[in-house]
Order: C-alpha cells, then sequence, then structure tokens
C-alpha cells in the first residue's frame, strides 16, 4: 500500500482482508502511520472469532471481539501480527509526504490474496499535531468500507 499526501497528516488504515464484516472473524487489521516516523503508532488485528467470544464470556466481559495486542489475548491465542513483519517507509519531500507499507503473508490469518477477492478498506487522515486533535479527513464515508478487488 502506498500513499503519498501533499500536507503532513497520520494515516489510518483499517483493513477487513476477507471483506466479510468489521466485527467479523480474526482478519481486521488497524495500522495507523506518523509520517514523521517510520514506526507504527498503532498495530492490531482485531478478533471476533467464535473463540474468543466464547472466550470473553469465561472472562465475564461479554462483547465480541478482542484485539491480539490486549495481555488477555496474547496470554490465551499469541499475537497474531508483528511491527517487525511488516515494512515501512516515510518519505519528507518538499512538498510531499510518502508512506509505504508492505504487509506479507500470515498463516494466522484465514486470507489467502487471489485474483478476484475483494479486501474492504477505510482509510482516513488525522493531524499529527497533538494540539490539533479533532482534524481529519476520509477518502470515503467516514465509517463506511470500500472494496479493492484484487487483480
Amino acid at each position: 500500500f502506498g500513499c503519498e499526501m501533499n500536507a503532513p497528516a497520520k494515516l489510518h488504515l483499517d483493513i477487513d482482508l476477507l471483506n466479510n464484516g468489521w466485527w467479523h472473524g480474526k482478519d481486521n487489521y488497524r495500522l495507523v502511520i506518523d509520517p514523521f516516523s517510520n514506526r507504527f503508532d498503532e498495530i492490531r488485528v482485531m478478533d471476533a472469532s467464535p473463540a474468543v467470544r466464547s472466550y470473553r464470556d469465561t472472562l465475564g466481559r461479554g462483547g465480541y471481539e478482542m484485539w491480539d495486542d490486549e495481555p488477555q489475548y496474547i496470554n490465551r491465542f499469541g499475537k497474531i501480527l508483528v511491527e517487525s513483519s511488516l515494512e515501512l517507509k516515510t518519505e519528507i519531500g518538499e512538498d510531499s509526504y510518502r508512506i509505504k507499507i508492505k504487509i506479507p503473508y500470515n498463516e494466522r490469518i484465514p486470507f489467502k490474496p487471489v485474483a478476484g477477492h475483494q479486501i474492504g478498506w477505510r482509510i482516513y487522515f488525522t493531524s499529527p499535531d497533538p494540539d490539533v486533535s479533532n482534524a481529519w479527513a476520509t477518502v470515503y464515508e467516514q465509517y463506511q468500507f470500500f472494496d479493492v478487488t484484487l487483480k
């Protein structure tokens, strides 16, 4: 994935690899990148699989999902996505800010990239300035995903 911006902004990516709904399965990636850093501000996977729902019930938490960076999730299921498995490159030009991400195949996710498969994407931007936390923009509807078809 690549993004070029003409103003500095944090890039937020919500990716539904199986495109089966954000609150289903364990294929929902959330990545947040600051263009001034070569690290992810946030990197996590939402797991809303039946195994997690059952586990949440044993904890008395109810609900549907757990993030793979929660300590209880890690202790029970292990981390799904680790930062070192992704490649991130940020470049700052005279009037441009580029972010490039390479997400490798992950055998813990029930997703295989095949031609014709659609992935759900939600892309939005927020200010990297902590004093301007209410500035944001989105590529599509604020709470809607759009489909990207693999070729």
